[in-house]
């Protein structure tokens, strides 16, 4: 019975955000305290002891909600908030700083008319980066740079925020921190895990261009002849931006800019790769950096702007991270595991034709912190079904990592998807919508490669 409830706060939450009902950030916190005040107290032996002898017991199980659920919940996840910050503020310098509409037009001016070709390049070149890089402010970082860029060309803002989001898990798939971690959870070789992520890196990339270019057919103005040209140029536009992008944004043409600064844009992302800096210190050494190497042109009136800008701008998101981290809390209550064993446990399949429609079904599940989401009840989830036997370790590895593309690209309560549709000015749920069918069709083309392997 509480795995049914637990099951409908999930649904229910998730509709409720999906028809734009209730706001993420005020459904996130309601999920985690109808999941909390269903699963903490004991209501099955509460029930025999009447009103007065069950109080102590509901006061205590109302103390851990309150210091577990709420107040440990809310700061899960501080980290990411004020690196959150960090990366706003200097988002806010190089736009204020004129470091941004440089960049923006050199890149104008190297990608022509070949918007596809540029977008292609930049989802593929963010891929790159996310094979090492990972965390928030590694996005925000890149994210600053990379989004103006593809709105400046002409790509629209839902497009360019996919393409994105697609780099971003492409990256994921081939990044060995992400290995490691199934490595140890499920006691694989690494060489396993390799085997099975590279060729779904390589569907990933496949569905990304694939996405790119069916939308930009679909866009005003948009025609077959014209993106199929843009498709054959990209590898040329890439060969040519690596040549001449370093030396062009050097240079001082920019005005009265020092060329120095325009090394803050990429010095964050420097710091944390080379010098194994953590973010949140590299946005603001870069923050400092920027400020001094501006020479004459700097002010305190620039840099008290970037930091009060930076902090309005992301402090909806900070409320989103806020009401993750009670969610998060409470899915990892003992209680709420206890109760979703045995169902688990029921449905594990027994075959290939079974393990393919039971994910392949189950799939959307990987969206908004439920069940198929590692960031939710996924890592419970992996535990049960390999305590049961029933699922080879290696294709359960395979399944959270072929449905877990729907959930690093299309899910709403993913702090880059909220960081990202808040940037470039569209909805978590418009990037759910325009993605969705496309991360659901490599998740299947990776469960597929499963049974083929695994079985």
């Amino acid at each position: 019975m509480l795995a049914v409830l637990i099951l409908g706060i999930f649904l229910a939450g998730g509709a409720l955000i999906f028809l734009r009902v209730l706001p993420t950030l005020l459904a996130l916190p309601g999920m985690a305290l109808a999941i909390a005040v269903t699963s903490v107290p004991p209501w099955g032996q509460l029930a025999d002891q009447g009103l007065r002898g069950s109080l102590p017991a509901i006061a205590a199980a109302g103390g851990e909600i309150a210091g577990t659920v709420i107040n440990d919940g809310a700061l899960m996840l501080h980290v990411a908030y004020v690196t959150l910050m960090a990366g706003a503020m200097v988002a806010v310098f190089l736009e204020k700083s004129g470091v941004t509409a440089r960049v923006i037009g050199v890149t104008a001016e190297l990608s022509g008319d070949n918007p596809l070709g540029v977008s292609i390049v930049m989802m593929l070149l963010v891929a790159l980066l996310f094979t090492t890089l990972g965390g928030l402010g590694a996005i925000v970082m890149i994210g600053t740079v990379v989004l103006p860029v593809l709105q400046a060309i002409g790509v629209p803002p839902l497009t360019a925020a996919s393409s994105f989001l697609f780099g971003i898990s492409i990256g994921g798939i081939l990044n060995p921190l992400n290995w490691s971690v199934y490595k140890e959870v499920l006691g694989l070789e690494l060489s396993t895990v390799q085997d099975f992520a590279l060729p779904l890196a390589f569907f990933a990339a496949l569905a990304g261009i694939l996405f790119l270019f069916v939308e930009s057919v679909r866009e005003p103005g948009g025609s077959l002849r014209e993106s199929l040209r843009g498709l054959a140029a990209f590898p040329a536009l890439a060969l040519t931006w690596a040549r001449v992008l370093p030396r062009m944004l050097t240079s001082p043409a920019g005005g009265d800019l020092p060329s120095a600064v325009y090394l803050t844009a990429v010095l964050p992302v420097l710091l944390v790769v080379v010098l194994g800096m953590g973010p949140l210190a590299a946005f603001l050494v870069s923050l400092l950096y920027g400020y001094l190497a501006l020479g004459r042109r700097r002010s305190a009136r620039l840099l008290t702007q970037s930091v009060v800008e930076g902090l309005v701008a992301v402090a909806p998101a900070t409320a989103l991270l806020m009401g993750l981290g009670m969610l998060l809390k409470a899915l990892w209550h003992p209680s709420v595991r206890a109760a979703l064993e045995p169902g688990m446990s029921a449905v594990a399949p027994q075959g290939p034709l079974g393990y393919f429609c039971l994910f392949a079904l189950a799939a959307p599940l990987a969206l908004y912190r439920g069940p198929l989401n590692i960031w939710g009840l996924g890592f419970g989830l992996t535990g049960i079904l390999h305590a049961t036997g029933a699922i080879p370790p290696s294709a359960i590895m395979a399944a959270l990592l072929s449905v877990g593309q729907i959930q690093g690209i299309c899910d709403p309560t993913n702090t880059h998807n909220v960081w990202t549709a808040s940037f470039a000015g569209v909805t978590t749920r418009q990037i759910l919508v325009k993605t969705l069918f496309w991360a659901w069709g490599l998740g299947l083309v990776g469960l597929a490669m499963a049974c083929v392997k695994y079985y």
